[in-house]
């Protein structure tokens, strides 16, 4: 009794792998992105730190208000400027099919 061999077919890849080397560019540039995102966070939360340490060394209330404030709006504007950046990114990238960061 003959037992029918198939021919080795190419050798399966991992799903992620396939992604990676298909999208790899829109990969780099979320990977860079939220590194700064990351580093504009982490500065914030330093600031943050700070406001606190200040206020424990009896700075004046009415202007620690000021500087919390400022903090509390640069928050939404970190998020602000890299939503649109990524959005921005993305539509050039996947909708226009253009590379990112290449004339």
């Amino acid at each position: 009794m003959a037992t029918a061999t198939r021919a080795p077919g190419p050798p399966r890849r991992h799903f992620l792998i396939e992604i990676w080397e298909e999208k790899r560019e829109v990969f780099k540039m979320m990977l860079a992105d939220f590194g700064l995102f990351s580093i504009a966070f982490g500065i914030l939360y330093l600031t943050f730190l700070e406001l606190k340490a200040m206020e424990a060394r009896g700075y004046p209330a009415n202007r620690l208000a000021r500087f919390e404030e400022i903090h509390f709006w640069a928050y939404y504007l970190i998020v602000g400027i890299f939503l649109f950046d990524l959005v921005m990114k993305l539509f050039v990238f996947l909708i226009l099919g253009k590379k990112i960061g290449k004339p």
